[in-house]
This record gives structure tokens, sequence and C-alpha cells, in this order.
């Protein structure tokens, strides 16, 4: 709470109203100094107010200056930047362009490191089957050592490749590769036929689990003649032909199931894999014609194979006759292309007037048909077979250079249209030179009357009337025409001119003879030209009928050639129409 001694403005008021009077005056008085305090005061805040706005605008005259300087800078910092940028721009470039070149060095170097990574992936991931495949590789290296060595080392090394192979096996009892090798090993190696039956057996199995029936085959071939050996043909002959039904196209298998079913007493089926081993490729088998001619020989010398004798010569025969008839349709498709080219050449010679060379694959395949045998009946099998192949290419050949004939006769008729179109235009130009000579006036009136007409000279005018150059003629014309119109209008002028009469008239008169000399020289032209073109046409008429016949000889060689290409041409054809 405050005290009385305060003054507020209530107890200011109060205390002056109700005191005495020299209380009062004091008051006054200090009232009065107060606000003459309070005038200095706001009088002295103006003054300062005044000092400080003027220092504050010098203040600020040096802020702007300021300012003004820092936007000079970053204007240029601005420019910098925009240099910087554009190299920065270019610096990229040129690093994108280091990096599209060697983009492919560094694909194939992670190409290199994936397949790399995989096959160490394949390592870690199954380790038993890596050590069995080395333990495999092993085996095959010192099973090639012991073949080549001999007495102690030769048993020494195969010992080993059999540990090798036995040590493969264990590790990875799912490689049928492995068992097959140990089983040829002792089959082909050790002698032992008995022991190798139970790998065989296990190679067949494995691999009839992974689906590889080339291997499985495989298996069953050995395991036959594993069989074989031990004398158990029936056995041998059940795996030969499981062998067979998996790989039917395999010669060697057919062969050795060929050996068991002889030896068995089967015959009667025996037909299908003699024509597997003995039909060549050319009749739609699966051998070439020497591999045929081996296994007969084979067939001929084995004694395994005696009692199938009647069964090899009941094959033979059906396939003799089925090669002779296939030779005497491809003899004869031969011929006829021979004979259809011969008839394109005469055709082409005949309508063209220009000599068509066959060309020398033509000479060979008609060479080839010179050659080829004239009966085929004292033929062997494979005799007959090479004549079937020497027919077929030289129906090859000779459909091949008859498809020719037609381009190469169109191409010199072409050029002969071309070398007779020249002949041509230099015959008509020695013909129209010859009857201007022969009619100098009327060449005369013909080039003077172009000249003055068109301007220029026609192609015929040329080395015209007395043989003066062309130049001659047309200053001439042009100064005819030129001195008549003139003196036509100075006569015309001149009419009401009494003296020097005489010399108008003379005038007249040169101005009138040259206008009708010029009219009589453009009035008859055209009949001379007339004249002079059938001249022209009549002397080089024989020229003309001959580019004619080539044109249609053109149409027809074309015509002829699009049936070619269109459609293949069907043998035993009649020939071909010469057009006369």
């Amino acid at each position: 709470m405050r005290e009385k001694t305060e003054y507020s403005d209530a107890v200011f008021w109060d205390n002056v109203i109700f005191r005495p009077n020299d209380m009062k005056l004091e008051s006054v008085q200090l009232q009065r100094d107060q606000v003459s305090l309070l005038r200095q005061v706001a009088q002295g805040q103006r003054e300062g107010v005044s000092l400080a706005t003027r220092e504050l605008a010098h203040s600020v005259g040096k802020l702007e200056q300021g300012l003004a300087g820092i936007g000079c800078e970053l204007e240029a910092v601005n420019s910098v930047m925009e240099g910087l940028r554009i190299d920065v721009r270019q610096g990229f470039a040129g690093l994108g362009a280091l990096i599209d070149w060697r983009m492919a060095s560094v694909i194939s170097l992670l190409e290199q490191s994936q397949t790399i990574y995989c096959e160490i992936r394949e390592i870690l991931k199954y380790p038993r089957k890596t050590e069995a495949n080395e333990d495999k590789k092993d085996a095959r290296k010192a099973l090639r050592i012991a073949l080549s060595a001999e007495g102690k080392k030769h048993k020494e090394w195969l010992t080993k490749a059999l540990d090798y192979f036995d040590s493969a096996a264990k590790k990875n009892p799912f490689d049928y590769t492995a068992h097959l090798d140990l089983g040829t090993t002792w089959l082909n190696i050790c002698r032992d036929a008995r022991k190798s039956l139970s790998f065989f057996a296990q190679a067949a199995l494995t691999s009839q689990d992974a689906g590889d029936a080339q291997y499985q085959s495989k298996a069953y071939f050995f395991a036959g003649r594993a069989h074989g050996v031990l004398g158990e043909y029936e056995e041998a002959y059940g795996a030969t032909a499981e062998a067979v039904r998996l790989d039917p196209q395999s010669a060697p298998i057919a062969f050795e199931c060929l050996r068991y079913a002889a030896l068995t007493g089967r015959t009667e089926s025996c037909d299908t894999l003699l024509e597997k081993l003995l039909r060549v490729g050319l009749m739609g088998g699966e051998v070439s014609s020497e591999e045929s001619r081996a296994w007969w020989a084979r067939l001929q010398q084995d004694e395994d194979f005696a009692a199938l004798k009647p069964a090899m010569e009941r094959v033979m025969d059906s396939l003799v006759a089925e090669a002779r008839a296939r030779a005497e349709r491809e003899i004869g498709k031969a011929k006829d292309c021979s004979i259809e080219l011969e008839q394109a050449l005469q055709f082409a010679s005949d309508i063209s007037d220009v000599q068509v060379d066959e060309g020398e694959d033509a000479r060979h395949g008609i060479r080839i048909i010179g050659e080829l045998p004239k009966s085929l009946a004292i033929l062997g099998y494979w005799d007959i077979v090479a004549a079937t192949e020497r027919a077929l290419s030289a129906q090859e050949i000779n459909e091949r250079s008859r498809r020719e004939v037609f381009p190469d006769a169109l191409n010199k008729v072409k050029q002969e249209i071309q070398v007779t179109q020249e002949s041509l235009d230099s015959e008509r130009k020695s013909a129209a030179i010859e009857w201007n000579r022969s009619h100098r006036f009327q060449a005369f009136c013909c080039g003077t009357s172009s000249a003055f007409v068109y301007g220029i000279f026609d192609a015929h005018d040329r080395s015209i009337a007395w043989d003066v150059p062309l130049s001659a003629y047309a200053v001439i014309s042009w100064g005819l025409a030129g001195l008549g119109l003139l003196g036509l209008l100075v006569s015309w002028m001149a009419l009401d001119i009494k003296e020097k009469l005489w010399q108008l008239d003379l005038l007249r008169i040169v101005s009138l003879a040259s206008v009708v000399q010029l009219c009589v020289f453009v009035g008859l032209a055209p009949l001379w030209k007339r004249r002079r073109e059938e001249h022209v046409n009549c002397d080089v008429s024989a020229t003309k009928r001959r580019i004619e016949r080539l044109e249609t000889v053109k149409h027809q060689l074309e015509s002829k050639l699009a049936r070619f290409n269109d459609a293949p041409v069907p043998s035993n054809q009649q020939g071909i129409r010469i057009v006369s």
C-alpha cells in the first residue's frame, strides 16, 4: 500500500487543493520547473533524433555502396559458376564416353568373374562330386599311362587306375560314366567279363534314372559284349536288342545285335538291322556309301554271320532293285535337263542372233551325262548309287546353267540394242548430211527458216549448203530479215519526201526482195524437211526394223525368264518351241 508521501496524480492534486497557500505556491513552482525540464528534455530528444537520423542515413549510404559491391562480386561469382558448370558438363560427357568405352571390358571381366564364381560355388556346394570328378580324371590319366607301359609298370598303373575309378564311384555313386569306365576297363583290359557285368548293370541303372538314353544304350551294348565273351548269347542278344531300342540310329550297336541274332538263330527278324547297315543316305538310310560297303565286307567275312547269308542276299537284292529304279529316274531327269539346256541355248541363239555360250558348268554337266552307264543291269549296289549321285549332280548343274542362259542372252540383246541404236543415230545423221549436200538450195532454205522462226538449227541442218558454218547461216538469215524490216520502216517514214526518190525506190526493192525471200524460205521449209525425213527414214529402215526385232526378242526373253523364276520346269517336257 502506497504511503501518503508518495505523489501519485490523485494524491498530488488533493494535497494541492486542501493544503495552505504557501504549499500551493511551492507546488505550482515545482510544477513549472517540471514542465520546463520536460521541455528541455523533449528539445534534447528532438535534437538527438536528428543527429541519429543523419548518422543512420550516412550508414545506409555506406551500406548501399557495400551492397552494390557485393552485387558486382556476386555477378563475377555467377560468371565463374557458369564456366564451372560448363566444365563439369563437359567433364561428365567425357567421363560417360570413357565409361561406354570401358563398359565392354568391364562386362567381359564380370562374365569371367561370374563364371569363376559359379565354378567355385559348384565345388563348395557338391564337394564329394568334385572329388569324384578329380578321381575320375586321375583314373583316366593312369589308364593311359598303363596302356603305354609294359610289364610291372603296366600292372602298377592299371591298379592305380582301378583304385581311382573305385574311389570316384564310391564318392559319387550316381555317376554312370565312372561305372561304365570301370566296366570297360575290366572287360577290355583286365579280361574279366563276369566282373564287368556288375558295373555295366550299375551304369545302366544310374543312366536310366538320369534319363540319359545314349549312355544307357552304351551300358547295354557293352553288357551284351561281355555276355558274348562268356558265351551267353541269349543274354547278349537281349542286352544288344535293348541297346538298339534305346539308340536306333547307331550302326555299331545294330551290327553287334545282328551278330547275336545270327548266333541264336533269329534270322527272320534281321532284315531291319541289315537295312540299317546297308541303306545309304541317298536311299533314305543313315550311313554313307563307304560305311555301307565296309559293313557289307564285315558281314561277308565274319563267320558269326554265316547263318544270315540268305537274309543278306534277300536284303541286298531288294536294295539293288530299289536303287536301280531310283537311278533310272534320276538319269532320265538328267538327260531331260540336258536336252532342255540345249533347247534353251538354241532358242536364245535363234531369236537373238547372238551366240550364247553354255558355260563351263553346263559343259561339265553334259560330260557327266555322257559318262553315265548305258545299262544298270550289270552294276552292283554301290555302283548304282554312285551313278545316281552323278545324275543328281548333272541335274543340278544343267538346271542352274539353263536358268543362266536367258539372263545371259537378255544382257547380250540389250547390248545389241544399244549398239544398234547408236548405229541408227549415226546413219540418220549421215543420210541427212548426204541429202543436204545433194540439195543445197533446199537445205539452205531449211536452215535459214529454222534459224529465223525458232532461233535454232535442226539437227539435220548441220553441214549444209556449200559446207558453210552454221553461224554464217544464222547471220545471213537474221541479216536479211533485219534489212527487210528496216527498209520497209524507212520507206514508210519517207513517203512525203520528194528528193532522192530513186534511193527510196531502190531501198524498197531490196526490202521487198528480202521479205519475199524469207517468206519463200519459211513456206517451203516444211515441205523440204518432210522430203528429207522420208529420204533419211528410207535409208535407215533396215536398222529400225532390226531394233524393233531386238525389242521383241527382249520382251520374249524377259517373259521366258519370268516363267522360269516363278515355277520349276517339269521333267520329261517336250522342250521349248522355237519362235522364228
